[in-house]
Parts: structure tokens; sequence; C-alpha cells
């Protein structure tokens, strides 16, 4: 309670039912300024003005400054409001040892999800604040139909395929691509891949926490078209340097997606709910590298390299009309900004505002913030710099694979340019396999544990080792098969068998982070992204020249270890210690 405020609950009284709410009025003295004395806590000053203040939320043709204030003189109100709000921005500080708002409820060794919150318990105190119509607000994207989370679910999974799509297109057609251009130089075939990869690592520290600025569906859609633009421009491009540099302008935005998706996800559902369709959203980002090269071989063959990017173009822009046409915005702060902002304009109050507009930032400070946040994850949080590392060497040997599939098949199997577009298939179905089998393993084994009353958001990341062990295998078997060269479907189960694991780490990685903070998950994976991106850029360009140097055994061996090494001792760590962990890296967290 401020000091300038009083407030008396014995009057208020709330009936809810179906089709009605009731609320009768609290009565909140507000003192003059004369009676003002900095020194107390609290001021027991006879002078008062008595008015009545509806909850607000409630009705809104009463959130008028005269209803909320009667006939208060200007002064005073004003002193009342910075009152007000210096005292909601202490409680927050102290939330969580300067955690960003959250329930109460939800501390670091809580498994369940309850945020993000709109701050309805500061509305006895903060008679200008805006929430959701109560727990069961249907403009609330926690309260959508299941339809409706469904329809924004598969759109931002359609959005994520999209990047991936884009960047991995060109592996098959990367020798006519050269070849056009009369450069035989291989580093630089595999740059074009990489350029687009690595722009993603940078460009989503800015773009993905904009989404917490200016909402997902801006931020999305905007994405989407500026990759059908840029995508446009590379099947023109002239010369092998303006094709880098396309690439390199169609991924600054591009990579939002990716970043934010996981995000929208945390919109939606609790972390119950959130299992199956985070294992939907997965497969996106898995499977566009995968159908891409399966489209491009037979492009490449029947037609030529420019029509992989027109065919790529035009995928991605029916994506973005549909986009148009039925995403949504769903995230709450940037709605609830939205519903002050019209309430504004109704009643001619101007100082209505959410819960996340209690500070006075300019908007300069809160972009600048936002650009900022995932670097303080990335600095301040070894969970999130730990469990990225590993997903993101994860993701760069997947684009090695990528890049280096189409001499393995060419060369030692002497497939055509199609048919080892094909040879992309076990990946895929790995990865649409290991969707299939662990997200119900995950899901079941988090569900009871919560229904024993022992839960915690690190028992998302149970199967983690296991899938690191058995995408190892996958290496081991995939290297020794082709050096040996051995039947063509031997290599393919390992790659099989890398695909399946590549799911767990995808999935419990991302599902686990947003579990630190579901308000700013897109700054938390934008943070993920900057390793993904860098090691995914970087490791095609080495790819080429380690299997010259030790053959596919041996580079797949070495791989293979360093995946245990990464993917083993620190998941069972963050498992055993995982919230002692949080606790001690949220105390280190500055609010910003």
């Amino acid at each position: 309670m401020p000091a300038s405020v009083h407030s008396s609950k014995s009057g208020n009284s709330i009936m809810k039912n179906e089709s009605s709410v009731t609320s009768s009025a609290d009565e909140v003295r507000f003192y003059t300024k004369d009676d003002q004395d900095d020194s107390a806590d609290e001021y027991e000053v006879p002078h008062t003005d008595t008015v009545t203040v509806e909850p607000l939320s409630r009705l809104e043709s009463r959130y008028s400054v005269k209803t909320i204030y009667g006939t208060t003189d200007n002064e005073v109100i004003e002193m009342t409001r910075k009152k007000t709000r210096e005292t909601i921005c202490d409680i927050l500080e102290k939330t969580s040892a300067g955690e960003p708002y959250i329930d109460d409820d939800r501390i670091s060794t809580d498994a369940v999800d309850k945020v993000p919150m709109d701050g309805r318990e500061f509305a006895e105190i903060d008679p200008e604040l805006v929430t959701w119509d109560g727990e069961d607000d249907p403009k609330n994207p926690r309260n959508w139909s299941k339809k409706e989370k469904a329809k924004v679910a598969a759109l931002v999974s359609l959005f994520t395929m999209c990047a991936p799509l884009t960047s991995s297109i060109l592996a098959p057609a990367v020798p006519d691509i050269l070849e056009t251009y009369n450069n035989h130089n291989e580093t630089v075939g595999a740059l074009y891949i990489s350029c687009m990869v690595f722009t993603w690592a940078v460009s989503a520290l800015v773009i993905a926490p904009l989404s917490e600025v200016f909402g997902r569906r801006l931020i999305l859609l905007t994405s989407i078209l500026w990759c059908t633009i840029w995508n446009i421009a590379c099947a023109v491009a002239p010369t092998s340097a303006t094709m880098i540099a396309f690439r390199i302008i169609g991924g600054t935005i591009n990579c939002a997606p990716i970043a934010v998706g996981a995000g929208t996800l945390a919109d939606l559902y609790d972390d119950v709910e959130r299992t199956w369709p985070l294992a939907l959203y997965g497969i996106g980002p898995s499977i566009g590298p995968v159908i891409a090269p399966i489209i491009a071989g037979f492009v490449v063959e029947y037609l030529n390299w420019h029509w992989t990017f027109w065919i790529v173009s035009i995928i991605v822009g029916v994506t973005f009309v549909v986009g148009v046409l039925f995403y949504r915005e769903s995230y709450p702060p940037y709605l609830l900004s939205r519903k002050a902002a019209k309430l504004r304009k109704e009643t001619g109050n101007p100082n209505l505002h959410t819960i996340w507009e209690v500070s006075t930032e300019s908007m300069w400070t809160k972009i600048r913030n936002a650009v900022v946040r995932p670097v303080f994850f990335l600095c301040t949080n070894f969970v999130v710099t730990g469990l990225g590392l590993h997903m993101a060497f994860v993701y760069g040997f997947m684009y090695i694979m990528l890049v280096s599939f189409p001499r393995l098949w060419q060369t030692y199997y002497h497939f055509s340019v199609g048919i080892t577009g094909l040879a992309y298939i076990p990946l895929g179905l790995g990865m649409i396999t290991g969707t299939l089998l662990w997200t119900p393993l995950i899901r079941n084994f988090f569900v009871s544990r919560m229904e024993k009353g022992i839960g915690r958001p690190e028992d998302k990341l149970f199967y983690l080792p296991v899938s690191t062990v058995i995408m190892s295998i996958g290496l081991f078997w995939y290297g020794w098969s082709a050096e040996a060269k051995v039947h063509w479907i031997m290599p393919m189960i390992g790659v099989f068998l890398f695909g399946s694991g590549i799911f767990v780490v995808f999935q419990a990685i991302q599902s686990y982070l947003v579990e630190l903070n579901p308000r700013l998950a897109s700054s938390i994976l934008a943070a993920v992204v900057l390793g993904r991106g860098l090691l995914g850029g970087t490791f095609p360009l080495f790819g080429r020249a380690m299997y010259d140097r030790l053959g596919y055994g041996w580079a797949n061996t070495l791989i293979g270890i360093l995946m245990l090494i990464l993917g083993m001792p620190f998941p069972i760590i963050i498992y055993f210690r995982g919230p002692r962990i949080r606790a001690w890296c949220d105390k280190r967290l500055p609010i910003i």
C-alpha cells in the first residue's frame, strides 16, 4: 500500500457468475499536498478528500479521471500517481531478487508456469492500472480456444521453417552456382550458406527482443516479407559477391521466427500444455534444412539453380499472405498496452497504463534494454550459455552434413544431383521419428513428477543425455560406414539415428529455457540463437577440409566425442542442481 493511499476492502465484494460481474466501491483517501510527510511510511492526516474508485477493467465507461478521482485537486492526483508508481516499482524490484515481474508463486523451484501476469493485485493501490477482465478474459491468449491456439502455433511453425529452408536450399546448387560465376573456390560455395546463418547470430540479438516492444505479429510478418524480397534478389544476382551480399541482407531479419517462435508458444500455453506445441513447432526449423535440398536437387537437375530461389520465394511469399490473413498477435504485454491505449482515447484519461508501463522509460530506453537483454542472459546466466553451446554444436554439425552430402553421395556413391537430394530424407525421417517418440516420453515424465508434487522445470532435460548418446552412435555409424564405402543404406542409418536425437536437444532445451522466464523467452532464445548461428555458420567452412584430412570415420568420431563431452556432464549437473543454479543466476540478473 503506498503511503498516500489507504484502501478498505471491507466494502468490496465481488460476485461473479457466467453472465455478470458486480463490484461495490472501495473507499480511498487522497491526502492533500500540505499534509504529506516524506519521512513517514504512512500519513495520518485528518483533512482528506474521499472519492469512489471502481476497480479498473470492470466497466470501460467508468475509467475516466472524474470517475476515479472525483473532484480531487490535480496536484494531489499527480502526487498520488507518483507515489503509487514508486511503490509498485519498489515491489517489482524486490520480487525474486530483481527478476522481471512474475507471480509470487512462480519462484525458481516451482514447475508451475503462472506467467505472464497482468499485475491485478496492484489494482487496489493503482486505480488506473489496466489488467485483463478477470482470470477468464477471452482476450488473454492463454484463454483462447484450442482451435485458435493451434492455428497460431501452426503458423509460427510454418514461419520458422522458412528461414532454414532459405539458408539450405542452395546446398545441391552450389557447384552450378560456382560454375556460373566462374569461381572454383569451394570455401566461397560454403560461404553462400554460412553467411546467412552468421547473420542470424548477430541480428537475432536485435530483432527478437524487439518483439517484446512492438509485439510478435509485426516482427514475424516483416521477417517473412523481407525473406521473400531478398530471395528474389538472389535469383537474379549478377556476381558471386552480390549473391553473398544479398544473402547477408536477407538474413538480417528472417531470423526472427527462430528466436521468437518458442516465446510465442509461451504466450499461448502453460508449461504442461506447451510440450506438444513446442514439439510441432520444433519440426519447422529442423525439417526446413531437409526439405530444401530434396526440392533443390531435382530443380537443379531439370531446370537451373536460379529456380531454387524462385521456388523458395513463392513458398515464402504464400506463407506471408497466409500470415497476414490468419496470424493473430499473442504477446500479452503488447495486447494490454493496446487495450490501455484504446481506453485512454475513449475515456480521455492519458494516465491509464499496464503493469509493464509503470516505469517512465522512453521508447528509446525500452528498445535499448530489449537489445541489451540477450547479452546479459548470455553473459550472466551460465545455464543459458551451457545448454545453448550444446544446441549450437548439434546445429553446427547438422549444417556440416548439409554441405558435405553432395560430395559424399555424388563422388563416393555416384548418385545424380536429384537422387542426392533424396539422401537427405533419412535425416528428416529421424527428426519426425524423434518427435513422435520423445515428445510423449518427455511430457509423461514431466506430468508424472508434477502429479507427485516433485515436478521441476529440470525434468524436461531428463532424456537429454540419452539423446546425446544416440546422436554420437549415429555419427560413428555414419562416419565409418561412409569411410568403408559399404552399401549406401548403412551411412543413411547413421544419419537417421543422428536426426532422431536432434529433436530432444532442440525441444528439451528450448522448453526448459522458456521456463526460466516466459515473458522474456524471446530474449533468452535470442542469446541461444547467437551461439547457434555462429557455429552453424562456421562449421560448414571447415567441414570439407576436416573430411579431406581425417576422412569420414575419424572426423565423425572426433565430433561424436565432443558431443558427448558437451551433452553429458552439464545437462546432468543442471538436472540435479538446477533450482539452486537458477536461483543463483536470477540474483545476478539486472532489471532491464
